[in-house]
């Protein structure tokens, strides 16, 4: 909302086209990287996200969200060359160290919370 405005008043320049758009690995038209925001980026990302959170557990799942800067990194590089410097490499580092320690810190739980996987574990 917030670049949309700057757009609209002047302050941020706004442009599109439809231009094929070219990528590492060849050419493709302009529709096919719109629906991959809008189907994988969006509609799919969101129910993972729901998933995973359920799955890992909110204070897993927040530190584990700081990897999509590390994914944008690593798909910048594989998809359009743009090769990390150094700074980016360390802070890739520093997220990955984040979620290892989130995890370690974690209690072990003896107990999944789901009463149908706790029904099926006991004896």
């Amino acid at each position: 909302m917030g670049l949309t405005v700057a757009g609209v008043v002047g302050i941020l320049p706004i442009a599109w086209n439809t231009d094929d758009v070219t990528y590492r690995f060849g050419t493709v038209s302009w529709f096919v990287p719109v629906l991959a925001i809008g189907i994988i980026a969006t509609a799919l990302a969101y129910v993972l996200g729901i998933a995973s959170t359920r799955l890992l557990g909110s204070r897993l799942a927040s530190f584990i969200a700081l990897a999509e800067v590390v994914a944008a990194l690593l798909l910048g590089w594989l998809l359009l060359g743009q090769l990390p410097n150094l700074l980016q490499g360390l802070g890739a580092v520093l997220v990955l160290a984040g979620v290892v320690v989130a995890k370690l810190g974690e209690p072990a739980a003896s107990v999944s919370g789901d009463p149908v996987l706790d029904f099926a574990e006991t004896p």
